[in-house]
């Protein structure tokens, strides 16, 4: 009985290698269209993402100049969703629809008594995807291994197209608990790492993500790997966007947290007027939300 489900499951994951292989075509074809639409001159304007129900909480902020980690403009993005759609209806791309018996299997993997066999079982959910795939991606944020949590972070990041939505819905959906969870995850999985990297990347695309998911990461509660980040990181940058980031953030431990570096001494004075600013900026948002309110 365990060898058929196993062929099964091989069976499965075959089959959406091969789907994500003409999906991964169509959206190349995609790209290429809307880099010859070239609709518009205007300055980037970052594309926050989509909060339905108005909680904004883990929304990306707008950022400004001078601040130079911007996206594709609105009109551009649209432009690149329709030309992924057209392209799929061409190619007769169908979603990968869940198989009810594989998920089953999945979940009772996730039930296993070792945290190595749980943890593994989470990439395969990745591949699947879905709704009862995310559910259980999700859950497992509240699984006692850091191991089997950090593949959950893992799992999320491979689940959709859309990482920071996906981290978005989780945090939107989570109890507190599960929110450090996630931020904790974040950070632990490398993700964090991978991200911080990216702040000084060439792609407007890339450098975006990064940003959306550390932003959410900071929300979430972790903010100990940006502080390292600008205590430590080899490219001043990135250090830079860091301290923009975290500002944005509007943590209540921010503020201690600038106030330590800004007497650091080994800080590079780029680096370190950076922070000052920000304390700066931070208090006089402080000061001026009774007014605002």
């Amino acid at each position: 009985m365990e060898a058929e489900q196993l062929k099964r499951i091989e069976k499965a994951k075959a089959s959406l290698r091969a789907q994500e292989e003409t999906a991964q075509e169509a959206e190349a074809e995609a790209r290429r269209r809307a880099a010859e639409a070239k609709l518009s001159k205007a300055p980037f304007e970052p594309v926050s993402p989509d909060i339905a129900t108005g909680d904004n909480r883990f929304a990306a902020p707008v950022v400004a100049k001078p601040f130079d980690v911007t996206p594709a403009n609105q009109a551009t993005a649209e432009v690149f969703v329709k030309a992924i759609d057209v392209v799929r209806e061409q190619k007769g791309i169908e979603a990968v629809h869940e198989d009810p018996s594989i998920v089953s299997i999945m979940a009772e993997r996730l039930k296993s008594a070792d945290s190595t066999e749980r943890a593994a079982a989470l990439p395969d959910l990745a591949q699947l995807g879905g709704d009862d795939a995310y559910g259980l991606i999700a859950k497992s944020f509240e699984d006692p291994s850091a191991e089997v949590r950090n593949a959950a972070a893992r799992a999320l990041y491979e689940l959709h197209r859309d990482r920071a939505a996906s981290f978005t819905r989780a945090l939107r959906e989570g109890s507190p608990e599960r929110r450090r969870s996630i931020g904790a995850a974040l950070a632990g999985s490398g993700i964090a790492s991978d991200a911080i990297n990216s702040l000084a990347g060439e792609s407007r695309e890339k450098t975006y993500e990064a940003f959306s998911i550390l932003f959410l990461m900071a929300k979430a509660g972790e903010v100990q790997s940006l502080i390292h980040a600008i205590e430590n990181h080899p490219n001043t940058s990135v250090r830079l966007a860091v301290i923009k980031l975290l500002a944005f953030s509007n943590q209540p431990e921010i503020i201690a947290a600038f106030r330590r570096l800004a007497v650091r001494g080994s800080l590079p004075a780029e680096v370190r007027s950076a922070v000052m600013e920000a304390i700066h900026e931070i208090g006089s948002q402080d000061r001026e939300t009774p007014s605002a309110a």
